[in-house]
């Protein structure tokens, strides 16, 4: 069942390449690999994160801002993204699962930091992950 925040493979594809991005532009975007990114694709896994995508900027604007591709600065700090997680009362698992990740791809967020886009994502999830949280309790 797709929910209104994840896109099936092909339409994520079709979304990926109307922004003229490769996989890789993605990935880093996201701060996940190529290969996540490949495997949402083929349906391999549950799909990625649809508002994400559409915050990714079409790769001729990217250039021109003078940002490159594959910048992986840290918009968040790890101590930062951790305590957004506590105070949610949410575990690794659950916030991985909401915004479409692996849990080891949300503990390399909390031991290095997120990028803004992922941040963004985080934080329009929010509501979800709390509910989800009080479920879990």
């Amino acid at each position: 069942m797709t929910t209104p925040t994840t896109l099936p493979g092909a339409a994520f594809r079709a979304a990926r390449v109307e922004r003229n991005l490769s996989q890789r532009d993605v990935a880093i975007a996201l701060g996940v690999t190529a290969m996540t990114v490949c495997n949402w694709e083929r349906g391999r896994v549950k799909t990625g994160n649809l508002m994400a995508l559409q915050s990714l900027k079409p790769r001729e604007k990217l250039k021109a801002s003078g940002r490159p591709i594959g910048h992986r600065a840290s918009f968040k700090k790890g101590h930062e993204v951790t305590a957004w997680r506590i105070a949610t009362g949410a575990t690794q698992g659950v916030v991985a699962q909401v915004l479409g990740i692996s849990q080891e791809s949300w503990c390399r967020y909390e031991r290095t930091g997120a990028s803004r886009l992922v941040w963004y994502a985080m934080q329009a999830a929010r509501a979800d992950i709390e509910a989800r949280a009080v479920q879990a309790a």
